[in-house]
């Protein structure tokens, strides 16, 4: 077993997942960046970003394997320069796992669970609180319905919803409306929409404005598709019931004035963050390593 595959600290693998390496005649090795030699990579597995530093040090390194959809977690010309293969995954895994979480994030608002929560531990009880809010009846606007938003729209008609669907420019679907008409009817919007270049603040300032007042959005998709400081003005202005956040323009979120609500809720990139889903992810990446191997 001559072969090391390193792996990003991001990356928990099971007993099973590393036998699973070591048939491959592969010794697997937990990458630190700050005590790792990069010559004796073989092999990455990698979910966070590689600065240019380490990638030009991997001078044995023939193929990084990333757990996720998007490869912009290195530098793909130094690593063609290098001769490493690039490869993430193809896959789409955790569309049960983020559409829980978008509504996980729409019942945390819409019943004022954070705020409830924190009246009882205080011993004020219901002093000052809102009052609730139902789902059955409401419009819930999808932007982005690819797996994940169709998912979310099932949970939704489940629970008496509406389904307004944003169709893009030139789509000829029969159950889609112009995006226009979907952010000033919904009352509660969730983003669902790609990392591409196109879709880089899809909703910004113009969009926001459209939103009903006291609407919830919801964003779960990418940090890059929503406009954070636009965002930001109109929770100054009051504009929404409640915004629930998992994804962000800048990660992690160390400081933002976004942390200043009480009726925002954040969470840390997490909702794909189930047993369930890195398992499916986990066994991707390691069959992706295989096939290169072969």
């Amino acid at each position: 077993m001559n072969k090391k595959c390193f792996v990003d600290p991001s990356i928990t693998l099971s007993d099973k997942d590393i036998l699973f390496l070591n048939n491959l005649n592969l010794e697997v090795v937990n990458y630190d960046k700050n005590e790792c030699d990069h010559r004796e990579i073989n092999c990455f597995l990698l979910h966070s970003q590689c600065a240019d530093k380490q990638l030009l040090q991997m001078e044995n390194c023939k193929y990084i394997g990333i757990r996720a959809h998007n490869t912009d977690y290195v530098n793909k010309q130094i690593t063609e320069q290098q001769g490493i293969k690039i490869q993430g995954l193809k896959k789409q895994h955790s569309i049960n796992a983020v559409a829980e979480h978008a509504f996980s994030l729409i019942f945390a608002l819409t019943k004022n669970l954070i705020n409830t929560h924190q009246n009882v531990v205080e011993g004020e009880w219901r002093n000052g609180l809102s009052l609730n809010y139902e789902l059955n009846n409401k419009k819930l606007g999808l932007i982005g319905y690819g797996q994940i938003g169709r998912k979310v729209a099932e949970l939704g008609k489940a629970f008496g919803m509406e389904i307004l669907i944003a169709g893009k420019k030139g789509s000829d679907q029969v159950d889609e409306i112009n995006l226009e008409q979907v952010l000033k009817e919904a009352d509660i919007i969730s983003l669902h929409l790609s990392s591409k270049q196109e879709n880089y603040n899809y909703i910004g300032h113009e969009q926001l404005a459209l939103m009903k007042d006291n609407s919830i959005l919801i964003n779960t998709a990418r940090g890059s598709v929503l406009d954070y400081n636009a965002l930001d003005g109109y929770l100054k202005q009051g504009k929404f019931l409640g915004v629930g956040l998992d994804v962000f323009d800048k990660e992690p979120l160390l400081k933002s004035p976004l942390t200043n609500y009480s009726n925002v809720i954040l969470t840390p990139h997490s909702a794909y963050m189930t047993n369930e889903t890195l398992d499916e992810m986990n066994n991707e990446l390691l069959e992706n390593l295989k096939i290169f191997l072969k």
